[in-house]
């Protein structure tokens, strides 16, 4: 199924949400068991009969003169997406289909993945070289809560390197060397 998108262009992601939560929205027969909206991807647990399933919605907005719009489906496609809640995968029944099989597996590999990389941003100390494209740099200090890690550069100029760049190059592109000195840890970041 492709995009469908409104045709009001008013209709923003909280309209989207809302309708996917109206009663009728799915077909009669399917009820809506339990949901989550991650970034654009509205996740839910549906029941029909006895089965209970992921279905997913990834939602964009149109264009200039259109509102919101999502392109919907189950778990047995295998979506690409693997930001589906754990909590929402533990409310399913079995799998019905060897891609929710393999799909699922692919979600549990995805959250141990981020939960290793975000203890690795954690462990960042004092003296560590992290490695942005052909520039290294010495981490000095956390910047404070929140704010990333005070920088410097090979020539000695200091840097704020905000924590979402952290986090975010970490969690897409990092890659730890663990060494029992600070300053021999390298974190390659892309």
């Amino acid at each position: 199924m492709g995009w469908m998108f409104d045709w009001d262009k008013n209709f923003d992601k909280k309209c989207l949400t809302e309708k996917f939560l109206r009663p009728g929205f799915f077909v009669q027969g399917v009820s809506l068991i339990n949901h989550r909206v991650v970034g654009n991807s509205f996740w839910a647990v549906l029941q029909e009969g006895e089965i209970r399933m992921i279905w997913l919605a990834l939602m964009q907005p149109g264009g200039k003169n259109e509102g919101w719009g999502y392109k919907s489906m189950d778990e047995s496609a295998g979506p690409a997406r693997l930001d589906c809640p754990l909590s929402l995968l533990r409310q399913c029944s079995k799998p019905q289909s060897e891609y929710a099989t393999k799909w699922r597996s692919e979600v549990e590999s995805w959250h141990k993945n981020q939960a290793a990389l975000k203890r690795a941003v954690v462990e960042i100390k004092p003296g560590m070289k992290l490695v942005s494209g052909d520039t290294i740099y010495i981490a000095v200090r956390p910047a404070g809560s929140r704010k990333g890690w005070v920088v410097q550069d090979t020539a000695g100029k200091l840097f704020r390197m905000p924590a979402a760049q952290v986090s975010r190059s970490a969690q897409k592109h990092a890659t730890l060397k663990l060494a029992k000195k600070p300053e021999e840890q390298i974190c390659m970041i892309f």
